[in-house]
């Protein structure tokens, strides 16, 4: 069991899918970027990432792009 807000590294093969979950939320959109590790799910908010989550998965992604 993991702590909510607790850290954990990830290695690339773990990682299945990386997307933008949006939601509607107190009536806007909110965009939070999922990271699919399996056994795991982890979400991040614009607060959490420092910028926007489509930035953040854009990045992400060519990150990932750039490693293969």
């Amino acid at each position: 069991m993991s702590r909510f807000a607790s850290q954990r590294r990830l290695a690339w093969d773990e990682v299945e899918r990386v997307r933008l979950d949006e939601r509607s939320r107190y009536g806007g959109r909110q965009a939070l970027l999922e990271i699919d590790a399996g056994e795991s799910l982890h979400f991040f908010s614009r607060y959490d990432l420092g910028m926007p989550p489509t930035e953040a998965l854009d990045l992400v992604l060519e990150v990932r792009a750039a490693r293969s």
